[in-house]
């Protein structure tokens, strides 16, 4: 049994914070879609999606976050690097101030937002407007429930965020449940600089590329990553 804790609708979704009867974990939801339970699937999600980048900190020093308005990618990766110099991009302000200041995401999040450098915009527009170049991109987003979501997964977007990656940067993609068409697309970009890395934790896919294959991490073929969906 859950009950409402927190609830506002923003220019682009509904707002609903869940407080959990029994064990007091709480749900943040967006248009009725969990954007993150607190507790181990929270946990196993973003270790899933930051891994990979932590494994490589000694060589990044600027990380772009595209979503993850919660601040628990940033999190992540401030636990190792406090001083990482992190961007963090998302479209709903008002997410955004919620998880910046609501006590309960806050100590979830460990007040990571007040900790990077927070700009309220639409990604997709904002990869093609940013002159920075970063050693790191994590896209955080959530699942392509709407035709605007849906923009965050294609071709034409990857192509742009390769666009600001430095010569050896690498880019961590949250997949969705429909990771084979997110995999299948972001290939087509960046098959020329290999899979680095492939894993799937729970439902979770997650895809890590890096540029110029300069990143000594094991090589999957197109068939071998699509083979492990069995």
């Amino acid at each position: 049994m859950e009950r409402l804790i927190f609830e506002k609708q923003s220019k682009y979704a509904k707002i609903q914070l869940f407080e959990d009867t029994e064990d007091k974990h709480i749900t943040l939801s967006l248009d009725g879609f969990v954007q993150f339970e607190e507790g181990e699937n929270e946990q196993t999600y973003h270790r899933a999606l930051t891994t990979p980048v932590i494994a490589h900190l000694k060589n990044i020093k600027k990380v772009a976050i595209l979503g993850g308005g919660d601040g628990l990618a940033a999190r992540n990766l401030l636990q190792v690097k406090p001083d990482l110099d992190i961007t963090l991009v998302d479209i709903d302000e008002e997410v955004v101030n919620l998880c910046r200041t609501h006590p309960r995401i806050k100590k979830i999040n460990q007040g990571s937002l007040d900790k990077v450098k927070i700009i309220i915009a639409d990604a997709k527009k904002w990869v093609l407007e940013t002159k920075d170049k970063f050693s790191a991109v994590i896209l955080d987003f959530p699942d392509p429930t709407s035709k605007e979501l849906k923009a965050l997964y294609t071709v034409s977007f990857y192509r742009d965020v390769n666009n600001i990656l430095d010569e050896e940067g690498i880019v961590s993609i949250q997949a969705g449940k429909n990771w084979i068409e997110t995999f299948s697309n972001a290939f087509k970009v960046f098959r020329d600089v290999r899979l680095l890395n492939y894993s799937i934790y729970n439902s979770f896919g997650h895809i890590v590329y890096g540029k110029n294959g300069r990143i000594g991490c094991k090589n999957y073929t197109t068939e071998e990553v699509l083979s492990r969906s069995s």
